[in-house]
């Protein structure tokens, strides 16, 4: 139940990275092909989260978030 969600956003990600990709806008793409692998990967390392409380999803949220942009500035570092 609680695992379709994440793997949607990660999908749309990959969607719009490779449509970007495509449409030669590099840039946009390589963020956005970032964003999806930190999505994805922290959705199979997490797992299920029904057993946490509300704070403990609010903080696996929030360190996700950190941990995207930790991955786009390096991206952003490297190929520019």
């Amino acid at each position: 139940e609680g695992d379709w969600p994440m793997y949607l956003l990660a999908a749309a990600c990959f969607v719009t990275a490779l449509y970007s990709l495509y449409a030669g806008d590099v840039s946009y793409g390589r963020y956005a092909l970032g964003a999806g692998a930190v999505l994805a990967g922290a959705r199979y390392y997490l797992g299920p989260l029904e057993e946490e409380s509300l704070l403990g999803r609010i903080g696996w949220g929030a360190r996700i978030l950190v941990l995207m942009a930790i991955v786009i500035y390096a991206i952003n570092r490297i190929f520019e």
